[in-house]
């Protein structure tokens, strides 16, 4: 086995190849966790999920409790926020131009 002048063993080199292989893999799996991120929420929603959601685009500085206060003032705003997190599958982060299911007419009947 080669050595260098001091008894120390060479640093093995890893090919290229296996380094290229090794990215495209971390790469591809990095895209394949965040898809449903990148391209949104693609599950169809039933006939009667339209009637009763409209699409709200959340705009800078929006937070669930404001949206809901302002949408609707004379309700519970925690009932409101509890079923759009619940529908949406959100936590309470939102971030501006992410839409989001809003109830129309308020909270779903009990």
């Amino acid at each position: 086995m080669n050595r260098w002048h001091d008894g120390r063993k060479p640093i093995k080199k890893i090919p290229r190849w296996v380094m290229a292989t090794l990215l495209a893999v971390y790469i591809i799996s990095l895209t394949v966790m965040f898809m449903p991120k990148i391209f949104g929420q693609t599950q169809k929603q039933p006939a009667s999920f339209a009637s009763s959601y409209m699409q709200y685009v959340v705009e800078p500085g929006d937070t669930l409790h404001d949206i809901a206060r302002r949408l609707y003032p004379g309700r519970d705003w925690r009932e409101i926020v509890h079923e759009v997190r619940e529908v949406n599958g959100i936590t309470p982060v939102i971030h501006p131009g992410q839409v989001i299911f809003i109830p129309i007419g308020g909270t779903k009947e009990k």
